[in-house]
């Protein structure tokens, strides 16, 4: 059975990860076949909001 978990995190923290720190993370977890595919979304201050 597979699952889809959308993350979020604070983006100070993550911000302040270096590239290498977080590339280092991904492998891990796909070492470990927790995770198969991840994509990161842009900063909150690029979102827009849509009511109806």
């Amino acid at each position: 059975m597979k699952y889809i978990c959308l993350v979020y995190g604070e983006e100070e923290k993550i911000g302040a990860m270096t590239d290498d720190e977080c590339m280092e993370y991904d492998a891990g977890i796909r070492r470990s076949g927790e995770c198969i595919a991840s994509e990161a979304l842009q900063r909150t201050i690029t979102a827009k909001t849509v009511r109806v």
